[in-house]
This record gives structure tokens, C-alpha cells and sequence, in this order.
């Protein structure tokens, strides 16, 4: 059986239509409009009245298999809207966060009602309801039909048709379960959720140490963070740290006169730490770590950075320029090898003199 023609003929898109109990439904397959040769019973509300149309083997195959291409459908498009929000997130960083969610929503919508059309390519859309067509007549069964070769045959073998005047309440009836909708923004709730947990806890932080001379200017994607005044003792408010979103990140240090101090594009993941250290010739930044577990055990330390030296730090940092331990503001002079970070270790980082060389 040929396409129908929807533009000239709407009635055959959409109808209902009287059964009687002594009428059976042509084999006629409402899914493609080829000749059909398995039954399959049309939902309804009515435990005693059932009935049956014919599904062509493809479609029937198709129907079998519905769950499964519902659930392939929309695991791939939630895939691909997640990775599109980690992308956005993890490339553009903080920038035009608006114009990212918006843009985000806009295709995880696109996706979700194509995966929508698709996975319902093999849904019934049937339904065997009552209704009362006039006050004087009683409850007729009606079929609730969206399948226009199924509704051509019908009309064909001159099955009572429902005035349009009451189609308003079978379409309504035919499209109210929640999955017809909510299932196409399924993908844009979840891709959504994803991007706002990347924003609130893929973070990653910058942290400046400068001895000068002079202050600097810390520029983050070419945008002004902060100014950094030189310092050159160790104290707890010691230098400046800014917490950013993980991803690949342009960072600079300008001189109040304009001259670029340092200048690099660095990729941070969620967790570590860019330290951008400016010292003094015999200024080295340490790091102590101390054993919590074992009181009375020495602290281990390590050179982390000397005189101006960048360094990428995975591991929590737990105090900033304060000594643990025994408080002492002076490493020993036979270094203890820094061991990896376990639990029951605390880790600072130290801003002291260099070791002798």
C-alpha cells in the first residue's frame, strides 16, 4: 500500500472510529501500511473487550525489540550531550556560560525528539477506548488511531468515523502518557545536570607567590583576576590563589608595567594546582609533609620550586605557607625523602631558604 497523502486528506493522520464487537480490524500493518500476519492486541482500558491489528514481520520484529532500541536511542544521545557539556565545559572554561547552556540545550532538545521519533518508530499508536458520542446513546467502543494506512482502510470499509468535533478529546487520550512528554527532554535534563556538576566540582586553582619586584597582575583567559603584591615572608595569607574551572587555561602574569612575568597555556584537571613562583635567589618553596598517625615523627621535605619555576601539583594541599609538625621554620639540613601522599599524612607548602648546594 502506497504513502497516504496527509496535505489533502488529514483524516487519514489522525482519527477514531467506531468497532463493533462483531467487526475485526483489517490486516492492514499500521506501521508501514504492508499486508499484515501478526496480531498483536491494541492497548486498552477494557479488561473483557480485546483486539487485535496485524503487524507485518519487520514491524513485529521491530515491536519485539522496542525496550531495547527505546533504551539504545536515548543511551546514545544522553552520551552524546554529556560529552558535548564535558567538551564545552573543559574548552571553553568560564566563557560565555550562557551562550554554552544555551547552545547545549538547544541540540540535547534537537537530539531527544529525534531519539523520541525513532524509538517510537515501533510504538502502537492505538488505543481501544470508551466514550459517550451523545447523551442519548451509550458507551461505544472507539479506536484511537494515529496510523493513516490503517485509517484509510478503515474509512475503505466504511467504519463509523468520530465527528472532528471530538477529536479533541481521542488525541488527548491517545498523547497523555508521560513518557510521550517528557521522553524527548530526557536528554536535555540529564546533559543539563552533568554540565552544572562539571561548573560546581571540576575545579582547579592557580596559586602566585611573588617576592617581587613589585606587584603583578594575574590574567586567567585574558581576563583580570586579581593583583598579587610582593611579599617576601612567610605568612599564612602569603601570595594569591584563584580557583578556576578544570580545562585548558590561558595564563599570564603582567608587571605593573605591562611586560609579561610569565605567559603559558596549561591544561589543569579537576584537583591539581598551578603554582607560579616569583622568589628571590635564596628563597626555595618546600614542600613538609608530617606523619599525623606516628606523633613525635620528623617531618619529610622537598625543594618543590627555586627562584622563578612553575609547578603542577596533584595532591591536596592542606595548609599554605604553615608549618606543621614542630612548628620550625627551618628544614633540616639532611633532607628525609618525600614520600607519596597517604592517608594519615598532612601536606603544607613552605615558602624557606634554599638548602645549600
Amino acid at each position: 500500500m502506497g504513502a497516504p497523502n496527509l496535505r489533502h486528506d488529514p483524516s487519514s493522520r489522525y482519527a477514531a472510529f467506531v468497532v463493533p464487537e462483531d467487526r475485526l480490524l483489517p490486516a492492514v500493518c499500521p506501521q508501514c501500511g504492508a499486508a499484515g500476519s501478526v496480531p498483536v492486541p491494541v492497548p486498552t482500558d477494557h479488561p473483557e473487550r480485546r483486539l487485535h491489528v496485524h503487524l507485518c514481520d519487520l514491524c513485529a520484529g521491530h515491536a519485539a525489540r522496542r525496550a531495547t532500541l527505546r533504551f539504545a536511542w536515548f543511551t546514545a544521545v544522553v552520551v552524546v550531550c554529556m560529552s558535548m557539556a564535558s567538551a564545552m565545559t573543559f574548552i571553553w572554561g568560564e566563557r560565555g556560560r550562557l551562550i554554552q547552556f544555551v547552545v547545549l540545550a538547544l541540540i540535547a532538545l534537537l537530539l531527544g525528539q529525534v531519539a523520541h521519533a525513532r524509538s517510537n518508530a515501533a510504538v502502537l499508536r492505538l488505543k481501544l477506548s470508551w466514550a459517550r458520542l451523545r447523551p442519548d446513546l451509550p458507551q461505544q467502543p472507539l479506536l484511537l488511531s494515529a496510523s493513516p494506512w490503517l485509517n484509510q482502510a478503515l474509512i475503505r470499509l466504511e467504519f463509523a468515523q468520530v465527528a472532528p468535533g471530538d477529536r479533541g478529546v481521542a488525541r488527548h487520550a491517545l498523547t497523555t502518557s508521560a513518557w510521550a512528554r517528557l521522553g524527548p527532554f530526557v536528554p536535555a535534563l540529564l546533559s543539563g545536570a552533568w554540565w552544572l556538576a562539571l561548573e560546581g566540582f571540576s575545579r582547579a586553582s592557580i596559586y602566585v607567590v611573588n617576592m617581587g619586584p613589585g606587584p603583578v597582575v594575574l590574567l586567567v583567559d585574558d581576563r583580570h583576576q586579581g593583583t598579587v603584591a610582593a611579599t617576601r615572608f612567610e605568612q599564612p595569607n602569603l601570595g594569591y590563589r584563584h580557583e578556576l574551572l578544570a580545562g585548558a587555561r590561558s595564563v599570564r602574569l603582567l608587571s605593573s608595567a605591562g611586560e609579561a612575568v610569565y605567559s603559558n597555556e596549561q591544561r589543569l584537571l579537576p584537583g591539581q594546582t598551578l603554582l607560579i613562583a616569583r622568589l628571590l635567589p635564596e628563597s626555595c618553596v618546600w614542600e613538609e609533609r608530617l606523619d599525623y598517625e606516628h606523633p613525635g615523627s620528623p617531618s619529610s621535605w622537598s625543594v618543590l620550586a627555586r627562584s622563578s619555576q612553575v609547578v603542577l601539583l596533584d595532591q591536596m594541599v592542606d595548609a599554605w605557607f604553615t608549618p606543621l609538625g614542630d612548628g620550625s621554620d627551618q628544614p633540616p639540613q639532611s633532607l628525609t625523602p618525600g614520600a607519596e601522599t597517604a592517608p594519615g599524612t598532612r601536606v603544607a607548602v613552605r615558602l624557606l631558604p634554599c638548602p645549600p648546594p
